[in-house]
Parts: structure tokens; sequence; C-alpha cells
């Protein structure tokens, strides 16, 4: 209902639902869904943990996104990872800190 609401208010048009154009978007979106079997399967078989799960899914997005859909461009990356090393240097600041005071 609340996705009805958001949809409905920008007026974004109507589509009509046909079941046989439901195959076509699975198929385009395979690879994608690897990605949850991937990590999930890794944890549940106990085969990895969730951290390395995780990171092994982080890999996999990133060639997704780099080889096979072509969305992530040189400079997009370069910017997402600046911003994970200064949130990263945030929180180990902080946590060296604490450690200071403990």
């Amino acid at each position: 209902m609340a996705a009805y609401l958001v949809a409905v208010k920008p007026g974004y048009p109507r589509g009509s639902f046909r079941l046989g154009s439901r195959g076509a978007d699975v198929r385009g979106v395979r690879s994608g869904l690897l990605l949850v079997l991937l990590i999930l399967g890794g944890i549940r078989r106990a085969s990895s943990t969730a951290t390395e799960s995780g990171g092994g899914g982080g890999l996999y997005a990133l060639f997704l996104s780099v080889v096979v859909y072509r969305t992530l461009k040189r400079e997009q990356f370069l910017k997402a990872a600046a911003k994970a090393v200064k949130t990263t240097g945030v929180v180990l600041l902080l946590i060296g800190i604490s450690a200071a005071f403990g």
C-alpha cells in the first residue's frame, strides 16, 4: 500500500502486469540475484563467516558493476572509495581515543 501511494502521488504512469514479461526481468537480474545466494549460502553452509561472505559479496558486486553492467565509472569509484576511507578513519580515530581513555 505504501509503494502504491508513493507511486501515485508524483503521477508515475500505470503499468500493466504480464506474467510473460517477468521471466525476461528475472533473466536480466540473474547475476545480481546470485550475489544474495553467494553471501547467504556461504554463511548458511558455514563455509565462510559473515565478514568473509560480505567481503566476497563486495568484490562480486564491484565486478558486476564494472564488467557486467558497466555502470560504475572510475571517477565514481574513486569518490566512493575516498568517502569510505574517510568514514573508516573517523571510526578508527574514535576507537583509538576511547581505548586511550579506557
